[in-house]
């Protein structure tokens, strides 16, 4: 299936949706079938390695399994100008735009998200419209509608 968006998560987005087993639960069932029935199957949402491995696998929630809803990616070392995690995840949400022409949606927590919005590498009308910030339930809306094609 063709989705109108891709997603890349932070550790922070999957943290505030454990919070509501519930919630969690369902978002995850939907962003595996994002994930696997996608274009870019195993390839549509994705999560840097260091923020999959911070979350811990002892939970019910979070083990191996979730490889199947997400794809990890490298994390670059953030070099000396570019410290904030914020910043790296941007600029791999810039590359899977790029690559597939699509807009990319960053996942995070109602406190980082100004932290993205803020950033230098965001401030751009460019990246903006090919970028977007989403926390709560903004995010939650958006990920139900693509299974169901309400995705606006």
């Amino acid at each position: 299936m063709n989705f109108s968006f891709r997603f890349i998560t932070d550790k922070f987005f999957i943290q505030s949706l454990s919070k509501d087993l519930d919630l969690c639960t369902e978002i995850i069932e939907i962003l595996q079938t994002l994930h696997i029935t996608s274009e870019k199957a195993f390839q549509h949402n994705v999560i840097f390695d260091s923020c999959f491995k911070s979350l811990g696998r002892n939970s019910e929630v979070f083990n191996e399994n979730f490889y199947s809803v997400i794809m990890s990616a490298f994390h670059p070392v953030p070099n000396e100008y570019d410290e904030e995690i914020q910043s790296c995840v941007i600029k791999k949400a810039i590359e899977l735009a790029a690559e597939d022409s699509a807009k990319v949606i960053i996942l995070t927590d109602k406190n980082n998200a100004p932290i993205y919005t803020n950033n230098k590498h965001y401030n751009n009308e460019r990246v903006q419209e090919s970028v977007s910030v989403l926390h709560g339930d903004e995010a939650c809306k958006l990920i139900r509608g693509l299974l169901t094609g309400d995705d606006s």
